[in-house]
């Protein structure tokens, strides 16, 4: 299945979104847009991929933005359901979060995969020990689509301790700021 290009469009700092009540994503200065891309995930879903990224002189990623844009393939599945997730609001808007580090090459098939693909085609490397925390929006108006924020940060080369989970959810939601529609 041949699919078009990323319907999204990066427009400096921002991205639009249009997903549920998000409008649009706003990064902060430090993070350089890094492409997108479009794909099937898995057989599943239609999956969108865009990336903001803060990085070394090498190409050595510090904090990343990964964000997704997901729909399930007709005929496949109910719905999203994150519901084991704990729940959050960013800038007044629902999400689902949970936390994971990672260690270790991602699964062949998955979207870390094609996440890690396409920054290392771009010249970019994404350390072993990143603590990621993944921010999921499901529109309550159609549970067949999602947008996935995930914000991962590298451990500091320079201290060998492991960032707090708070801390770096802090430093996540310093970095974006969610645009909705105002009700």
């Amino acid at each position: 299945m041949q699919l078009p290009p990323p319907a999204h469009r990066p427009t400096g700092q921002v991205l639009h979104a249009d997903v549920g009540a998000i409008r649009e994503l706003r990064f902060a200065k430090e993070f350089r847009y890094a492409g997108g891309q479009r794909f099937i995930l898995k057989k599943v879903a239609d999956a969108e991929q865009h990336f903001f990224v803060a990085a070394a002189k090498d190409g050595t990623v510090r904090r990343v933005y990964w964000i997704q844009f997901e729909s399930l393939l007709p005929g496949i599945g109910e719905g999203y359901d994150y519901s084991a997730d704990a729940a959050v609001t960013v800038d007044g808007v629902a999400f689902r979060r949970n936390v994971r580090r990672w260690n270790g090459a991602p699964e062949p098939d998955s979207d870390r995969a094609a996440m890690y693909a396409l920054l290392e085609k771009r010249g970019y490397r994404i350390p072993d020990g990143a603590l990621r925390i993944r921010l999921v929006h499901v529109p309550e108006s159609n549970r067949r689509e999602e947008l996935m924020v995930v914000y991962a940060e590298a451990p500091d080369p320079k201290d060998p301790a492991l960032p707090a989970e708070a801390d770096v959810q802090q430093r996540a939601t310093e970095g974006l700021y969610v645009v909705a529609m105002k009700r």
